[in-house]
């Protein structure tokens, strides 16, 4: 009895433990953000998520009797997918007081969606997570156009990921379609993760002039129409105030 006792609670332990793990970098990435230490990102935020992922799959494919590899996927969809869409709607906004709090009530709200409508934890983690993304992102970057007459274009694009990656998700999930699409979303958020956080704190670590540098300014220009003193500086720059102030230094240097 004891035998069987430890080999059906041990396995749900494992899955807290690991579940702890998948949601720890979040905050911590959070708060290195607002430190703006590019170390702390990457020590912290990286190891952690990949021990998650690891322990929550294994513990996912022993209880349920499923393949390591199917297990990976919905572990990384179910955690680290909602993770950063929080992250995602927060990360520019409020404080680390206010991210607990989201947290908490996002705890309540699934386990009120599992409970209610025997859904699983993790598709209602990121079901609520996904919603909050798609209804928080447009009316912050809406608020945001009507007080500053301007566009945050790296809140708009992030938004915007976002509602493609709830999209992308509810389909595999609720349309049933392949893992492979499942894997592709994996992707996209490890590009994300990257995209927004290590290129910008790339680019504000070097050098305006270090290759790399050009290369993710330009990139991030070219895609996205982020002014080039928006990134080095932090601060939002109007594009038609940056494309006014372009033109007339060629126009100078035209005359000259």
């Amino acid at each position: 009895m004891i035998i069987t006792i430890l080999v059906d609670i041990l396995p749900k332990i494992g899955l807290i433990i690991g579940f702890f793990f998948s949601i720890l970098p979040f905050p911590l990435l959070y708060r290195a953000i607002v430190k703006g230490d590019q170390r702390e990102i990457i020590s912290l935020s990286i190891p952690a998520t990949i021990l998650g992922l690891c322990c929550t799959s294994a513990v996912y494919a022993y209880c349920h009797q499923k393949a390591l590899s199917d297990c990976v996927t919905s572990s990384y969809m179910g955690f680290a997918s909602s993770g950063l869409t929080l992250l995602t709607v927060y990360s520019l906004r409020g404080d680390f007081r206010t991210l607990l709090m989201i947290l908490s009530l996002q705890f309540a709200l699934v386990y009120s969606v599992n409970h209610i409508f025997k859904i699983e934890v993790t598709q209602a983690l990121t079901l609520i997570l996904n919603t909050l993304a798609c209804v928080v992102g447009p009316l912050d970057t809406l608020d945001n156009l009507m007080r500053t007459r301007d566009i945050n274009y790296m809140n708009f694009t992030m938004h915007f990921l976002a509602l493609i990656n709830g999209f992308i998700w509810t389909s595999y999930h609720y349309l049933n379609h392949t893992t492979s699409l499942a894997l592709a979303n994996a992707l996209g958020i490890v590009c994300e993760f990257f995209l927004f956080t290590g290129c910008l704190t790339v680019t504000q670590a070097l050098s305006p002039n270090h290759p790399v540098s050009l290369l993710t300014n330009t990139f991030l220009e070219v895609m996205f129409r982020m002014p080039k003193k928006m990134l080095q500086t932090g601060e939002v720059v109007p594009v038609k105030r940056f494309e006014e102030e372009l033109g007339a230094k060629q126009y100078r240097e035209k005359i000259e």
